[in-house]
């Protein structure tokens, strides 16, 4: 089922796209009976990728892949699975007709590490509508944590205090402290590896303290603070 603007649903025959284990498989048709099957549709949207660095000036020619949730098949098939882009020498792309559904981008641009995006990378597009994400990458110089301080809703903390902790390794920063807005963000790099103490602070909520091991070029640590 499908129609111009609008996005598609299909059933799927087992062992075809969807797998073995289809989430709505092929209908079958018996003499003398009624099959019911229904199909969902509605209007696609677009996905506006933006790079810039640290200054907010156009950073072009950034890597980033994008990746959908919805499930065609059991256990795990995407109808939208990773799709890779690049923001081009204007620094920016807008991916058209996506279905609505809860994506997450990364940046893949092995030279530079993501320091902040405009909203949280795991975000929902809803039908018909124009989402824009700024991302903003720094070359990339050590071991590199980006640290997001969210409430229980999942909505960003700006101005939460954030301290990381090693040995005489003693750094505290602001979320979306940075000239690019990072809503509930803030980036180190050229760190050591090892075991960090964070502690996340902010009036109004309780304070988070944990032990976190910086392994990878490049890490997200999410904390959610309660009230």
């Amino acid at each position: 089922a499908t129609k111009s603007g609008f996005s598609t649903d299909q059933t799927y025959p087992i062992g075809g796209a969807a797998g073995t284990d289809p989430i709505s498989p092929d209908a079958t048709v018996v003499v003398q009976q009624v099959t019911q099957t229904s199909l969902l549709i509605d209007r696609v949207s677009s996905f506006t990728v933006q790079t810039v660095d640290s200054s907010c000036v156009v950073l072009p020619n950034i890597d980033f892949s994008l990746t959908g949730t919805k499930i065609i098949g059991a256990p795990s098939i995407l109808k939208y699975d990773t799709h890779n882009f690049s923001t081009g020498s204007s620094g920016n792309v807008t991916i058209q007709d996506l279905e609505a559904d809860t994506y997450e981008t990364v940046l893949t641009s092995i030279s530079y590490d993501l320091s902040g995006t405009s909203f949280f990378p795991i975000f929902t597009i809803n039908p018909n509508e124009n989402k824009t994400l700024q991302m903003v990458a720094v070359p990339h110089a050590g071991m590199a944590l980006l640290v997001s301080v969210k409430d229980s809703a999942d909505l960003p903390i700006n101005g939460a205090t954030v301290q990381l902790e090693k040995g005489e390794f003693n750094e505290i920063k602001s979320t979306n402290s940075s000239p690019c807005q990072t809503p509930g963000q803030t980036f180190w790099n050229n760190l050591a590896s090892g075991s960090y103490t964070l502690t996340v602070s902010k009036i109004g909520y309780q304070t988070s303290v944990s032990t976190i091991d910086v392994l990878n070029n490049w890490q997200n640590q999410n904390i959610i603070l309660t009230p």
